[in-house]
């Protein structure tokens, strides 16, 4: 349309970059996921992604040609909506945000519940919470926890430290771009060193 009427358009989007990740479960649903992508990459003027990380896994993982294209610019979102569900007053329970799949690696947060018992563990996936009860529940949670293999901008540990958690994540991934090395793991032995000194303090 902007072509018939003579007029000067920029189109522009968000990538996700998930089908450029190996680990990342979005990579089963290829060939279309990537095609569509390739067509979107070749459509844009310009292209968002959260971190520096995920603009490195496209440009690693074939996008290189349009890399003038990509911007960092991290992902849309209401900090300010959010923020509005934290309290003074916290629990010590530790939240694992992380889908149920092998790119989050659940089961490190299992092997941390077993070795923390005096904390409460929760895996938001299984219990069917509303948005607002999730935010709730980071909103008075003292720790969000991630153990991920695969992560270009991680909404749910910025959702809890947006609300007050503190965040205990693992040394890679876009996690080394928005953390300090206070917050990042190498090992789950550190992992768990970190929970008991942020429950602690």
């Amino acid at each position: 349309m902007a072509m018939f009427h003579n007029l000067t358009v920029k189109v522009g989007g968000i990538s996700h970059a998930g089908s450029w990740t190996e680990t990342d479960f979005v990579r089963e649903l290829e060939p279309w996921v990537r095609d569509i992508e390739i067509g979107w990459f070749k459509m844009y003027d310009f292209i968002c992604v959260g971190s520096t990380f995920a603009k490195s896994e496209l440009i690693d993982k074939g996008v290189a040609k349009y890399f003038r294209r990509l911007h960092v610019t991290g992902i849309p979102y209401d900090y300010n909506a959010v923020r509005r569900f934290a309290k003074k007053k916290r629990k010590d329970d530790v939240i694992f945000t992380g889908r149920l799949h092998d790119e989050k690696k659940p089961w490190e947060f299992d092997i941390l519940k077993e070795n923390l018992p005096q904390y409460n563990f929760i895996k938001t996936q299984e219990l069917n919470l509303s948005k607002i009860d999730y935010y709730k529940l980071l909103g008075e949670s003292k720790v969000v926890f991630s153990s991920a293999l695969q992560e270009n901008y991680g909404f749910g540990v910025i959702e809890g430290v947006t609300l007050g958690c503190m965040p205990v994540v693992p040394n890679r991934l876009s996690y080394q771009e928005f953390f300090p090395k206070v917050f990042r793991y190498d090992n789950i032995f550190e992992a768990k060193d970190l929970i008991k000194l942020y429950m602690e303090n």
